[in-house]
């Protein structure tokens, strides 16, 4: 049996807390509160766990702490899940499929990482991943297998789990070189209908960049909104949901915030969609890795592990584009 520290159970019995009063009207509860309340036993229960076996009856709550309804084959997804260690990240793969999915948060708060790991959890299911990353970073905290750096205007359309590194590239080339590749993908996967079986994620950094009004991003709004249609779906990475353009927002169903900034205009942003207590917490509560989680309507805060590849992607020379 594994014995918890008393950080651990601190922090164990915060989650069980904020699970079943999502709706806070206090930011953070006293260990003593937890501990009237029933939450620190049951934390510390909860992690007394053995380590090497796992019955239906723990499996079961693990996936409901994700928000992942059990139905046919639960039993093999959670051995899965449990065998590649991706329940570290609660992330509803269900309602990835429906819609999009937004991650916000100021610099340093362990947004690409989260990323990272959610496409990593989504190669063992066989998605398709395509990164547009604009930092270079994505090289380093990745185990996607390839990486391409993109040196021109054209982004090279492939069959492969890749990274696109725009870094090179001026912002405007950035967008200008995107939006082409969005509208060419969308054209290929129509021909392809038919034999298109994987599901696609697209994953953008800096999404403010794209997103900032949807007037102007006729090709990304096509994407976000209709793509469920050919199993294309898009993860949104930005430091600031003031920066994005309310439709995009409201397009991603399953959202991560981590630490708001200071402006005003951030913290008005926030405000207006999750009210004043959750913007506090979202300006004072969160450390690096901390999340505020909405799935299905329902807020929580969430701790999720730094993501660290354990393989790096390959640079591919793309010589040219695939249709």
């Amino acid at each position: 049996m594994t014995t918890p520290t008393s950080q651990e159970i601190r922090e164990k019995a915060f989650e069980l807390n904020m699970k079943q009063n999502y709706d806070i009207s206090t930011i953070t509860p006293t260990v003593e509160e937890l501990k009237e309340s029933g939450d620190f036993e049951r934390a510390r229960d909860s992690l007394m766990r053995s380590e090497e076996t796992v019955d239906l009856a723990q499996l079961e709550e693990i996936a409901n702490s994700v928000g992942y309804s059990l139905k046919k084959e639960k039993e093999a997804y959670l051995k899965t899940c449990l065998k590649h260690n991706m329940l570290q990240i609660p992330f509803d793969i269900t309602e990835a499929k429906k819609s999009n999915t937004l991650i916000s948060g100021t610099n340093n708060t362990g947004k690409s990482r989260l990323a990272s790991g959610i496409c990593s959890n989504l190669e063992h299911f066989d998605w398709r991943l395509i990164v547009f990353d604009n930092s270079g970073i994505w090289r380093e905290i990745s185990d996607l297998p390839f990486v391409h750096t993109v040196e021109g205007k054209t982004i090279p359309l492939e069959d492969l789990d890749i990274i696109y590194d725009l870094s090179f590239l001026t912002p405007q080339t950035q967008r200008k070189a995107v939006d082409r590749f969005f509208k060419e993908y969308w054209n290929l996967v129509r021909r392809r209908r038919k034999k298109q079986r994987k599901r696609t994620l697209i994953v953008l950094e800096e999404f403010q960049m794209y997103g900032r009004n949807s007037r102007y991003s006729d090709n990304l709004a096509r994407i976000m909104c209709t793509g469920r249609n050919l199993k294309i779906r898009v993860l949104a990475v930005t430091v600031d949901l003031a920066l994005i353009d309310p439709m995009f927002i409201r397009l991603c169903e399953q959202r991560y915030h981590g630490k708001i900034g200071i402006e005003e205009n951030s913290k008005r942003k926030f405000k207006s969609y999750y009210g004043l207590d959750w913007c506090r917490v979202a300006t004072e509560g969160l450390e690096v890795g901390d999340f505020i989680y909405l799935n299905k309507g329902k807020l929580k805060i969430v701790s999720v592990p730094l993501f660290e590849p354990k393989t790096l992607p390959k640079p591919l020379t793309l010589e040219k584009v695939i249709m």
